[in-house]
């Protein structure tokens, strides 16, 4: 889960499993794959990194992600061993 500021100023929790998509529209509104949107202080690049971030520590691979436009695109790469 991921810790956003919605625009009232209250603190929450996400579920970034359930992210479908980040708008920017001036502002950021994080659309959920239940439906229901939240409009968000943090910008869409921030938002990206920290689901990229989650996914690290979640996975334990190595995730890559790319902001472009308004879609996240995530690679994962994986470990070599040796």
């Amino acid at each position: 889960m991921i810790l956003v500021t919605d625009i009232s100023g209250s603190r929450l929790y996400v579920n970034n499993d359930l992210i479908e998509r980040l708008e920017c529209v001036p502002d950021t509104i994080v659309v959920l794959t239940t439906g229901h949107r939240i409009l968000v202080r943090e910008t869409a690049g921030h938002l990206a990194r920290l689901i990229e971030n989650h996914q690290r520590r979640i996975h334990g691979r190595y995730v890559r992600g790319a902001y472009r436009g308004n879609r996240v695109r995530r690679t994962v790469l994986r470990r070599t061993e040796g």
